[in-house]
Order: structure tokens, then C-alpha cells, then sequence
């Protein structure tokens, strides 16, 4: 049967935390060197950590050397983003999900719609939600000010840790058995990306307060929002019927991963997720009470603006018209997505 601690974690009768209370996930995931998912030290079991990006996506776009910007401004090199976690469970990780999800992702966009549809959205998700805690998790290891003369503030401590708990524990919902209701799915949009160039296979990019992640892999662009409920898509559906008529650039996955993310934190009411215990039969379920309808009581284009602004930078640096297209994207009212008659813009603005 489950045990409770003082701590508020949920232990089974191996010992084993299925799900880990406040106090302990700060003390042992976030501050502590414990593996995340877990929760063993390094002293009790081996470790030999996890990357960031998984192994299997670095090797096949040759990632190892290159740089991924962090929220300082300063790059680290893809192959150097790893995060504490034991060796069982980065084994078992990989069968669970990097051997599955690589197997499926490098089958391209048509093949991961049609799994999508066979057998249901959760394996992805939750290999989405896995990206996303792992992304911020690496930040605790990494300093905000590049100059070592300041203080050693991390770059996580600028993160809502509590706030993400709950990802913790759908990243780590296949460790602990927890049976996830169909409410506590978020938004998962999979739209085809133009291929171009092999320097335009690969791109990442999560938002911290959109709890938003996106993911573009050869002609498969992900887009998840891990703590709306679905309430993203539903209200972005009729756009994307309208406006997305083919494969989308760059420019245009990042805004579309922008404009989700606005609407997530504009959004209400939120839902309210909980986690239930039967301690006899050790049965662990995630649910969450989920609004019946949802609205944005006054839209604010200048978040959106703020979002496109952060994510499309990078690409549009080098832009010959830069000035006038950054200040116009800044305003919320740009968009990548259509042309001024409001047809599908297939690379022509581009």
C-alpha cells in the first residue's frame, strides 16, 4: 500500500516516490542533485544524467557542437545540457520514450498524424512535457549573469518551480503508474514545416509563463501548451482552419507557438489540477476541473508582440529591413502567417 511522509510525498511499499510533496521537490529535484525522476542521490544508486535534447536528435542534425541560446543571451553547447538522473531511469526512459517517439518522428508529418490518430495523443504529450521540464531543470546549473564578478544568482531561480510541479509530475507520469483524465491533456498542435535547407530541420523553443514548448523536426512542427486543458487550440482552431493552408516556414512556426502561448496567458478561468491517491490498492490519478467555457476578456496585442518579438528575433537579425519588420512584429499586429489579402502566405513575405 502508499505511505504518506511528513513531507506530503506519496511513497510505495518499495519505498519508491510516487509522487513527490512541495517541500521534498524543492529540497531534492530543485535545490538537491537527486535524479528527477526518481529522486535517488548519487551516493545510493549510479548516475550517468540525461540530455536536454536527447541523444538521438543531436546525432542526427549534428548538434553536439553547436550552441543553443539560454534566456542570459550567452550559448552553451547542445552536447553540455544535461540534467541529474540515474541510470535505470534513463535507461528506462529510452525505451519508454526516445526509442518509440525517434522511431515515429523520423517517419515525417504524415505518419505521426495518422499514429495521432490511431492511438491517441498522450505518448507525445507527455514526451513534450518531459522537454519541457528538463529544459527549465538544466537552468538550476547555469548562471543568470554571464560576468562571474556578480553574484552566482542561476538562471532557475527565476522560475516558478512550484508552478511546475505539476509538469514534474506528468514528465514522470509513466515512472509512477499515475493514470492521467482525459482533462489534464493540454494542447498538442503537430503541423507540417517547409523543408528548405538543412539548416531549417531542427528547432526548439519553450516560454516559461506559457508553460509552452515547440519543436520542429524535418517536416513535423509540435507545438505543446502543457497546463490549459486544451483550452489553446480550441480557441485558435478556426484560425488555423482559415489561415494555415500548407507547410509553414521558420517565421511561422515560431508565430504560431507565439500566439498560443498569448492566448494561454490571457486565458480564463484556468483549470485546477489535483492529484488523487487510493493508498490500499496504490492507484495514482491526475485529473483536473476543467472551465466549461473560456474567454479572453480583453486581448492584449502587445503580449503577442512581446512573444513574436522574443521568438522571431533570431531569425530576423540578419534581415535587411530589420528595423521596420522588428518594430512592427513588436506591435502584435504583424503576422508571418498571411498575406495583406489574408490568403495563406507560402514564402513570398518571407
Amino acid at each position: 500500500m502508499f505511505v504518506i511522509n511528513e513531507d506530503g510525498s506519496v511513497l510505495d511499499k518499495d519505498g519508491r516516490v510516487i509522487f513527490f510533496g512541495t517541500d521534498r521537490y524543492i529540497q531534492d529535484i530543485v535545490e538537491g542533485d537527486c535524479c528527477f525522476i526518481c529522486g535517488q542521490s548519487r551516493d545510493s544508486v549510479p548516475f550517468n544524467d540525461e540530455h536536454v535534447i536527447p541523444d538521438w536528435l543531436l546525432k542526427r542534425f549534428k548538434l553536439h557542437g553547436d550552441e543553443i541560446e539560454l534566456p542570459n543571451a550567452a550559448g552553451l553547447r547542445y552536447g553540455s545540457l544535461k540534467v541529474p538522473c540515474c541510470a535505470e531511469c534513463n535507461s528506462r526512459m529510452s525505451d519508454v520514450f526516445e526509442k518509440p517517439i525517434s522511431q515515429l518522428l523520423t517517419s515525417g508529418y504524415q505518419s505521426v498524424a495518422e499514429e495521432l490518430k490511431r492511438n491517441g495523443p498522450w505518448p507525445l504529450f507527455s514526451w513534450m512535457a518531459l522537454l519541457f521540464f528538463k529544459a527549465h531543470y538544466k537552468n538550476k546549473f547555469l548562471r543568470f549573469h554571464v560576468d562571474r564578478r556578480k553574484d552566482d544568482f542561476k538562471i532557475a531561480d527565476t522560475h516558478p518551480w512550484e508552478d511546475l510541479l505539476h509538469i514534474h509530475c506528468i514528465a514522470r507520469a509513466w515512472y509512477s503508474s499515475a493514470i492521467l483524465h482525459p482533462e489534464v491533456l493540454g494542447t498538442l498542435l503537430v503541423l507540417p514545416a517547409k523543408v528548405r535547407s538543412h539548416f531549417e530541420m531542427f528547432d526548439f523553443a519553450d516560454l516559461t509563463e506559457a508553460n509552452l514548448v515547440m519543436l520542429r523536426i524535418d517536416d513535423i512542427a509540435i507545438f505543446a501548451v502543457l497546463n490549459d486543458s486544451g483550452a489553446c487550440l480550441s480557441m485558435m482552431f478556426e484560425e488555423i482552419q482559415a489561415q494555415i493552408a500548407g507547410p509553414l516556414s521558420p517565421l511561422q512556426i515560431r508565430e504560431v507557438a507565439a500566439k498560443l502561448a498569448a492566448i494561454n496567458l490571457q486565458v480564463v478561468p484556468r483549470p485546477e489540477f489535483s492529484s488523487q491517491f487510493d493508498m490500499l490498492n496504490e492507484n495514482y490519478e491526475i485529473s483536473a476541473l476543467k472551465p466549461e467555457e473560456v474567454h479572453i476578456p480583453e486581448w492584449n496585442p502587445k503580449i503577442l508582440g512581446k512573444l513574436m518579438h522574443k521568438l522571431s528575433d533570431p531569425l530576423l537579425r540578419l534581415a535587411p529591413n530589420y528595423d521596420h519588420v522588428i518594430d512592427a512584429v513588436k506591435s502584435g499586429q504583424y503576422t508571418f502567417l498571411t498575406m495583406p489579402d489574408g490568403k495563406f502566405n507560402d514564402g513570398s513575405m518571407e
